[in-house]
């Protein structure tokens, strides 16, 4: 039977090359043992840790650290493949660096300032993909590309009778079919693409060099492009849930604060307006991995952890 290898055995790797991944869903049963036998197929493990204690969300977490990580969010998205009993595990970078355990160090974890791109930049750089992602345990080397054969490809007959547009307001992607028909446009093919871009398929290159020049709908989108084949959307609508904020804070625009720290306000959920502990906010964010974050809040000179969780609705 393989050993498993000491968890907390001192390394000579040097730290500055070492980094730790916050890991979440993990069993009732997992321990810093068990852990380190989960993840050690996966990199050159120097460090383990089970907390006793459940998060605020009611999963139990831990911390691995790994030595020779060149690239950290492709990383965690691997480890976020694993799954135990059918459960599928969550894995980000930590916030926390030093090389200590988080209950003899508490971490300070601050989110990412939003900030949005022009989509003329951000549309031809190449993100990384979730899919596929579960094959490079399989023997394969984490730094090869999968590769999609010509069959996988989606085709498309006539560019130019097709423009992939970004509207300026959620509301519009409902409403679009009833004004194109409004200003003459019946046979056209909506697809919704995600965020708020959708494609235009027209009948005819005439048709499509129409609606560039028609000052109507020209004000309800933002920017439009041709279609390319490298195209890959800017942000995603998801819709996020706070909570954790003290009494004296639960306010809209409180909320609204909050959520602009992972992206750009959109709407809040009617349903969740009942609700004065729990912020349920859509947003437009450039974030493409899995939200779940603590951030903190300072209100009245005191600070407090508050959580940050996408819920499955985002697109």
């Amino acid at each position: 039977m393989k050993s498993i290898p000491n968890p907390h055995a001192e390394s000579s790797r040097d730290p500055k090359d070492q980094i730790s991944f916050y890991i979440t869903n993990l069993p009732e049963r997992m321990d810093r043992k068990g852990l380190w036998s989960l993840c050690q197929s996966y990199g050159v493990i120097v460090d383990s840790y089970v907390a006793y204690k459940k998060s605020k969300l009611g999963t139990r977490f831990g911390f691995v650290r790994f030595a020779e990580v060149k690239d950290s969010i492709t990383f965690a998205r691997l480890l976020s493949t694993i799954k135990v009993d059918n459960v599928k595990l969550f894995a980000t970078v930590s916030r926390f660096q030093s090389g200590k355990h988080p209950n003899k160090s508490k971490p300070f974890r601050q989110a990412h300032q939003y900030t949005h791109n022009d989509p003329k930049e951000q549309g031809n750089k190449d993100q990384s993909s979730n899919d596929g992602s579960s094959n490079y345990h399989k023997g394969r080397n984490r730094n090869d590309s999968y590769v999609l054969a010509e069959q996988d490809l989606v085709q498309i007959s006539n560019p130019m009778e097709s423009i992939l547009v970004k509207l300026k307001d959620v509301h519009t992607v409902t409403s679009i079919r009833t004004v194109l028909k409004e200003e003459g446009f019946d046979d056209v093919t909506i697809q919704y693409v995600g965020g708020l871009w959708i494609w235009c398929i027209f009948d005819s290159v005439d048709a499509c060099a129409a609606f560039k020049v028609n000052t109507t709908l020209r004000s309800l989108y933002s920017f439009a492009r041709p279609i390319v084949i490298n195209f890959v959307m800017d942000e995603r609508l998801t819709w996020v849930e706070i909570f954790g904020m003290p009494l004296c804070a639960w306010k809209s625009s409180a909320f609204k604060r909050v959520s602009e720290l992972f992206g750009r306000f959109i709407f809040f959920d009617k349903e969740s307006c009942n609700v004065m502990s729990l912020g349920r906010v859509c947003i437009a964010t450039r974030l493409m991995s899995f939200i779940n974050e603590m951030v903190n809040v300072e209100i009245n000179g005191v600070t407090y952890d508050v959580f940050d969780v996408k819920l499955d609705r985002g697109r």
